[in-house]
């Protein structure tokens, strides 16, 4: 093998400028499928990190047969229903939240909302925000009416401190506390304000949602069903169902952003064909002259296919780098609205597929090359 691998590095190093476009090629192929596939893994870890801090929760939304994140941004849960929801056998506690997205820039359009104004009951804040979450200053208190919590990241957007003041739809509220960055962006971009003032600012008596906490966390799904049963209008998601749901909307994500970046890269793998096939024409005396002392087809079939894949190899290990590269890049411009991770079963798949499209790239022109008629070939000028 170390033969082989002498003899294609040797046949690579001919051209130099072809096989750096060739291995460019597939770099960038693999760089994008790395960085891209790492902001559906970054999506991923978060999701789990706070589905872990929410365990045992149980979110009621309005019924809808839309998207999860349509079915909130349109729930309305009446004071009757929150009441209802209370009463329900196995419900320990629940609470009512407002929640709205709105845009710093007012762009609107596709993008994530960047400030997400919460109404909650400040006695009941830790069902909303994990009890274990740090803070600068100090939580919300039932007398609190125009003071506000904010996340991390819309501090620093806004560039506010504690003390300072913020304004929304008009209203100005006077920054009580600053949480730490949890690295979910519902939370890390929320202003936080008493549920009362919420309702009279959005002018509104309905909720977004309600999270109830049950008596038996080992009962969440019967307690979520008695819901369902009791409440007419509504749907109670536990933990695990948002898990399932995310986690299809996370794959899908993934699928089309990792496929587009998977074009390019088997673009990238016609262009080591092509390196390969120009090479055999150019060497086909050279194969001749192999084959009249006595090579075998298979020996010319493996030679080939091994340059092929060293070619792939090559550009797949910088890709990663790059891929690394724009990973981290993605995570610091953003500042802090996409979380980027490269995961190692990312980085050896997209190994792995560089590997195969050398293989599968240098199949063709192998088996050209191992067919050569070797008195044709010495023919060859």
């Amino acid at each position: 093998m170390q033969e082989f691998i002498e003899i294609a590095v040797k046949n690579i190093w001919r051209q130099k400028t072809r096989s750096a476009l060739t291995i460019i090629g597939i770099m960038i192929g693999i760089g994008a499928i790395v960085a891209l596939g790492s902001i559906s893994e970054g999506l991923r870890v978060i999701i789990e990190e706070n589905l872990q801090q929410a365990s045992g929760m149980i979110t009621v939304l309005q019924k809808s047969d839309g998207s999860l994140f349509t079915a909130i941004a349109r729930s309305r849960i009446t004071e009757q229903q929150l009441e209802e929801i209370s009463k329900v056998n196995g419900v320990k506690d629940a609470t009512g939240v407002i929640m709205r997205g709105s845009y710093l820039n007012g762009q609107g359009g596709f993008s994530q909302p960047d400030l997400f104004f919460v109404g909650i009951d400040p006695t009941k804040i830790d069902m909303f925000v994990s009890s274990n979450i740090r803070y600068d200053g100090e939580l919300l208190e039932q007398s609190d009416t125009f003071e506000a919590v904010l996340g991390d990241t819309l501090a620093k957007k806004l560039g506010v401190d504690i003390g300072d003041i913020v304004t929304y739809r008009g209203y100005e509220f006077q920054v009580k506390g600053i949480l730490e960055r949890t690295g979910d962006t519902g939370t890390d971009s929320s202003l936080i304000v008493n549920i009362q003032t919420a309702k009279d600012v959005l002018d509104t008596e309905d909720y977004n949602m309600v999270i109830v906490l049950p008596e038996d966390l080992d009962e969440v799904g019967d307690v979520a069903k008695s819901i369902e049963d009791s409440v007419e209008g509504v749907s109670a998601i536990t933990t695990e169902q948002f898990a399932k749901q995310i986690s299809n909307i996370v794959d899908q994500i993934s699928f089309f952003t990792v496929g587009i970046a998977a074009i390019s890269a088997i673009v990238g793998g016609l262009g080591v064909m092509n390196t390969m096939i120009m090479s055999v024409m150019e060497r086909r005396k050279e194969i001749g002259i192999l084959k009249a002392i006595g090579a075998t087809r298979k020996f010319i079939l493996k030679q080939i296919i091994i340059e092929s894949a060293l070619l792939s190899l090559i550009g797949g290990l910088l890709g990663l780098a790059i891929g690394q590269l724009g990973s981290w890049s993605i995570s610091y411009f953003s500042e802090g609205l996409a979380f980027a991770k490269t995961t190692p079963s990312l980085m050896i798949n997209a190994l792995i597929f560089a590997l195969a499209l050398g293989i599968v790239g240098g199949l063709y022109p192998a088996t050209m090359a191992s067919n050569l008629d070797p008195i044709e070939a010495l023919r060859y000028e």
